[in-house]
């Protein structure tokens, strides 16, 4: 199964799930934010993720909205230097993410899905 498959899959369980998830304690005014939150709901009943998948999850969420390491480990509840290292460099260097500053230490880095 290659990424757009598995994107797709994901994408029909996240909808799946989200409409069966009681969203109660979740309220938001920003609609970005509800948006970020609708995409993560389902990671809440998961402990351990596939590589893949988590790839994945970070694509949806930096299609959104340009997103800073510490917005992204807030929302995937991950630990902000593992989802750097294991996550959002390879990422970038695969060219799936792009960084919003040339500079990849950037204090206000922000991510985003690259659009090629």
């Amino acid at each position: 199964m290659d990424l757009e498959e598995l994107s797709k899959f994901i994408d029909e369980k996240l909808v799946s799930l989200i409409n069966k998830t009681d969203s109660k304690g979740v309220t938001s005014e920003n609609p970005i934010e509800e948006k970020l939150l609708e995409i993560v709901a389902p990671l809440k009943i998961y402990k351990r993720i596939p590589r893949r998948v988590m790839e994945t999850f970070i694509l949806e969420l930096c299609s959104v909205c340009y997103l800073s390491l510490e917005k992204m480990s807030q929302l995937l509840q991950r630990d902000p230097k593992k989802l750097r290292d294991n996550f959002i460099t390879p990422l970038c260097r695969q060219g799936m993410l792009e960084r919003k500053y040339p500079e990849p230490n950037h204090p206000k880095q922000e991510y985003k899905t690259s659009e090629s």
